[in-house]
């Protein structure tokens, strides 16, 4: 089965009629939500050749899970842990991204070309394609802390640039709490 196969393309008109209607709008999110980790994690599995198994093996030490990830492959499942998706995510060494959000930013997700959403590049991928800056020459400040709290720039989105409310300072900074297991 293909991306193409699997995901179906909705007139985005169309769509905001029927998000008119409460009841809707909320099974949508939740039939999005679970239908996007589901189709994801088994396309990134194919990409990588792993079977259900070897990814038990990479992202949680044990290919015996082999049926959680079957269950997290199942669109019907729905009950995900935040701990289990960022083992997941790291077993394909791809950020995961959690956060509340307005529904044009779930319409334009839809409209996202399909090879970008459904199987993203690892960070390694990303970084031989010139995707993310490659960094320069570290100075012993610039070094990543474990278990510290890291000041980082952020660019304000898109809908932050609207509505002119974003979480940054001034001069754009955010504070993260990393925390290494």
């Amino acid at each position: 089965m293909s991306c193409s196969e699997t995901l179906v393309k909705v007139d985005p008109e169309r769509l905001v009629t029927q998000l008119m209607d409460a009841k809707y709008r909320k099974a949508f999110v939740e039939a999005h939500a679970k239908d996007s980790i589901a189709f994801q994690l088994r396309m990134m599995r194919k990409a990588k050749e792993w079977d259900q198994r070897q990814l038990a093996e990479h992202a949680f030490g044990d290919p015996k899970l082999q049926s959680m990830v079957s269950r997290y492959e199942d669109p019907d499942y729905g009950r995900y842990s935040l701990n289990t998706l960022l083992e997941l995510a790291a077993a394909f060494d791809v950020a995961l991204v959690v956060h509340f959000a307005p529904f044009s930013e779930l319409l334009d997700w839809d409209e996202t070309p399909v090879e970008r959403k459904i199987a993203p590049k690892s960070f390694q991928e990303e970084l031989d394609s010139g995707l993310l800056p490659r960094p320069s020459k570290r100075r012993k400040t610039d070094k990543p802390q474990v278990n510290g709290v890291h000041t980082i720039r952020k660019q304000p989105s898109r809908l932050e640039k609207q509505s002119g409310s974003s979480d940054t300072s001034r001069d754009g900074r955010v504070q993260l709490k990393v925390r290494a297991r």
